[in-house]
C-alpha cells in the first residue's frame, strides 16, 4: 500500500506548515497588534542605550 505513506507525508508537511504559521503569528503578529506604536517607541527608547555617538533628540517619548 503506497497510498498510506504518501498521505502520512502530506499530513506531516501540513502539520509543519501549521506549526510554522502558528509560531509566526504568536511571535510577530500578536505582540505588536494591540500595542500602540508610540508605546512601542517609548519602550524602545527606554531600553536603548542612553547616549550614542550619533544620537539626536527624540520627539515622541
Amino acid at each position: 500500500m503506497v497510498i498510506l505513506p504518501f498521505w502520512a507525508m502530506c499530513f506531516m508537511v501540513l502539520k509543519g506548515l501549521f506549526i510554522l504559521f502558528a509560531v509566526y503569528f504568536y511571535a510577530y503578529y500578536l505582540p505588536f497588534s494591540r500595542i500602540l506604536p508610540c508605546v512601542l517607541h517609548h519602550f524602545t527608547l527606554r531600553f536603548a542605550p542612553k547616549r550614542t555617538v550619533f544620537s539626536t533628540k527624540t520627539y515622541c517619548v
